[in-house]
Formats: structure tokens, C-alpha cells, sequence
């Protein structure tokens, strides 16, 4: 996201921690990754931090599969087919594993924002499970290159074994220090909501954008009739065969073994630390229910865990079990998200398993144009992952970057010439 010296942006801050959200029925949800949106007692725990879930999430770099964005543009999205947003993959990548960019040039970039590289630290299992899947006849493929069907050690958001958010490569290296006292701000040109899939349809329907005959029951006045929320999509997702290891496999070690390699990251970011384990590597699959050609339905992904620990997700250095998770890619199932009846302001919103679509003025489901303006509401802007009009195969976060990179060059555009 480059910037332009007649552009000044404000970035709003809105406090660390998280958002609480409520799903109605979760009897429903069959299951959530709990890596990116964490299911405790009906509870959605979300990112509220600079680079939101970028920020704490697996660090896989994934773009998904050329056939969900021209699938994008075959439903009116003009602009945003794959060849248009490779552009944009590219643009803001600066890919440290030599071997990877020269095996395909055309696909990836140097010199970007957001720092991607594999761990420097490869965890056995991994390795195994990577020779497993050859014999068993898959490819071994780079998934963000022309093929993903296949598997691979995936990169990740690092940099020298240290994560690399969208905060850290994007935010902090321009970031006036001076503004983060700013309590009110007032917007000439137009405003941008950036709060993720749960939050801008939130922040919209706030403001009277929104299902009118909901918003009019919670004493909120409509400024326009939207679809917001309308959109909710997730990957489902199987939480699981746990496969026991033996002692020739399990990683896990002596305290005095896990403090020397804790010194070891502090002084070098390297060893077991610097790695998120076995969950390095996925595969991506076709079953018997493929539609497409070439894109993946299926995506299986493998979590390290130690029997010792009560919560499943401590350090992925250290285990002696892997989970076996099954992501259904592509799937059609789709839900929507209310404000909270009992208080609309405070309250988690209901979520009812891109919940501000992007389409053409045709679709009765779109929430935004092509350009991430808002239908109804001039000056309004949505810029996340709430965009999008069906969900990627594969992990959201290179997709969500591409996103923004294209509308920093349409806001540009817009206001550049005035």
C-alpha cells in the first residue's frame, strides 16, 4: 500500500485484546478453526489489534486458487480476476527463499512490504509427512504458483524467524507516532472501515446501513437499505484425527532443554521456537465432489499437541500427538450476522453460521461496487476481508492484503486527479 504525497490517511485505533462475539445457535457450527476464530462456550474471541488477525493467526502464506477470483469477476466484479489481483500478490511480496522464486518468477515478488519466507527451522514430522504424501502420488508444488494441487511446506508472514503481521511491514514503517492521541477525527474525502468481517458489518449497521426492517426494530434510524451481513461464510471444517506419535517422532523435551532452546530464539530466532511444528505443512486435495478442474476442495492441515497440556494450542514445538484437520474448500453454506437486539451498541452482535458483498449494482446481495464503495452512502469505503462475495481456498490472510493493495491504487485513482 503505497503511499502519495497528496493522500494523508488516519489510522483509528481501537485498543489490544479481543472482541467477544456470540453465535446464536451453536449447535449449528459444526466446527471453526480455533487457530483464527476461537469457539470457547459459544464464544468467537476475534483480533482487536494492529493487523488484526494477521497479527496472531498461523502466518501461512496461501493466495488461494485462480478459479475463486475469476470466479469474482464472472459475477460483475470487473477488475478482480486472478490475473488482475497477481498484480497485487506480488506487489507487496518480498519472497526470501531464492529457490521458490526462480522455480516461478511470474508468480512472486522481491523488494515488497510483507516479508514471506519458510521457518528456518524444519520440524521433523513435517518432513515425514511431506515424503508421505509423495508416495502416496502427490506433487510437491509451490500452491501460491500456477498449480495447487499438491502439498508443500508452506511459507509463512516471517522474517528471520520472527512473525512479520501486516502491522510490523505495512503500518509501523510510516506510522506518525504523533497521531495516537487523536480521539475525534473528521474526514473530507471519504472514510474507510477496515474492521474485519464481523466488525464492519457491525460499524455499518450502527449507522443505519443495514436490513432496514432490522435496524428500524432496534430504534436505529436508516440512512440506506443494505444486505449487510447478509454474507457470512467460513471454512468448515473437521476438528480432527488425533494420531498418537512414538518416541522415535514425538518432540517433546525437558525443561532444561525447552530453556536452552528458548535462549537459543532470543539470541538467534532459530530451533524449534522459531517453527510452528508439524502445522508447516498442508495439502490440497481434490475429492470425488470436485467441480473444478485444477482447484482444490479439500485442504488438509496438521496441529501438533502435547498430551500434557490442557490447552490444545500452547507451544507447536513440543508434542508427542498430531491432529489431522479437514478444511472443506469452496463450500456453498452461508449464513448471516445481526446486531444484538438487547443492546445494539455494546452488545456481541448474534452470528449466524464477507458479510459486506462486493457486486455489481444488479446484485441484491451486493453491500459494495467493484471499487469498495457502499451502495447508498457516498464517502464510504470497506476495505477487508467482508468483501468478498465467496470465500478462498485456502488461508484468507494474502488475499486480504491483495485487497487492500488494489483499493489504495483505486483510492488513489479517485482522488489523485481532483
Amino acid at each position: 500500500m503505497t503511499m502519495h504525497h497528496s493522500i494523508f490517511v488516519l489510522t483509528v485505533l481501537c485498543g489490544s485484546g479481543t472482541w467477544t462475539y456470540q453465535e446464536k445457535d451453536k449447535s449449528k457450527i459444526n466446527s471453526i478453526d480455533m487457530r483464527f476464530l476461537r469457539l470457547l462456550n459459544g464464544k468467537t474471541l476475534m483480533n482487536k489489534m494492529m493487523g488484526d488477525t494477521g497479527a496472531m493467526n498461523g502466518m501461512a502464506y496461501c493466495r488461494g486458487n485462480a478459479e475463486d477470483f475469476n470466479n469474482w469477476a464472472t459475477l460483475g466484479n470487473s477488475g478482480w480476476s486472478y490475473k488482475d489481483l497477481l498484480l497485487y500478490f506480488i506487489k507487496s511480496e518480498d519472497n526470501g527463499d531464492k529457490e521458490i522464486v526462480e522455480h516461478n518468477p511470474e508468480y512472486h515478488g522481491i523488494g515488497g512490504y510483507q516479508r514471506v519466507e519458510r521457518f528456518r527451522y524444519q520440524d521433523l514430522n513435517a518432513k515425514i509427512i511431506l515424503e508421505a504424501g509423495k508416495q502416496l502420488g502427490y506433487k510437491i508444488v509451490d500452491v501460491t504458483g500456477k498449480d495447487q494441487l499438491g502439498t508443500m511446506i508452506m511459507q509463512t508472514i516471517t522474517k528471520d524467524g520472527q512473525p512479520k503481521s501486516t502491522n510490523s511491514a505495512f503500518i509501523q514503517p510510516i506510522r506518525n507516532a504523533s497521531l495516537k492521541s487523536a480521539k475525534v477525527a473528521y474526514a473530507k474525502k471519504e472514510v474507510i472501515s477496515s474492521t474485519g468481517t464481523v466488525s464492519s458489518p457491525k460499524l455499518l449497521m450502527l449507522f443505519g446501513i443495514g436490513p432496514a426492517d432490522d435496524l428500524k426494530k432496534l430504534g436505529i434510524k436508516v440512512v440506506a437499505a443494505s444486505p449487510v451481513g447478509k454474507n457470512v461464510q467460513d471454512h468448515v471444517t473437521f476438528n480432527g484425527v488425533s494420531l498418537q506419535l512414538n518416541e522415535k517422532t514425538a518432540t517433546e523435551k525437558s525443561f532444561k532443554s525447552k530453556q536452552e532452546d528458548s535462549e537459543l530464539y532470543l539470541k538467534t530466532h532459530t530451533g524449534p521456537l522459531s517453527s510452528t511444528g508439524a502445522a508447516t505443512l498442508s495439502l490440497f486435495t481434490q475429492t470425488k465432489y470436485a467441480e473444478i478442474d485444477g482447484a482444490p476442495d479439500d485442504q488438509i492441515y496438521f496441529i501438533s499437541k502435547s498430551t500434557a497440556d490442557i490447552d490444545i494450542f500452547k507451544v507447536h514445538s513440543y508434542y508427542d500427538t498430531l491432529l489431522v484437520y479437514l478444511f472443506v474448500l469452496g463450500s456453498k453454506s452461508k449464513g448471516y450476522l445481526k446486531l444484538n437486539k438487547t443492546d445494539p451498541i455494546w452488545g456481541n452482535p448474534f452470528i449466524y453460521p464477507g458479510t459486506c458483498k462486493m457486486g455489481p449494482k444488479e446484485d441484491p446481495g451486493a453491500v459494495v461496487d467493484p471499487r469498495l464503495k457502499v451502495y447508498g452512502v457516498p464517502g464510504l469505503r470497506v476495505v477487508d476481508a467482508a468483501i468478498m462475495p465467496h470465500n478462498i481456498r485456502g488461508n484468507p490472510h494474502a488475499t486480504i492484503m491483495a485487497i487492500a493493495e488494489k483499493a489504495a491504487d483505486m483510492i488513489k485513482e479517485d482522488w489523485c486527479h481532483h
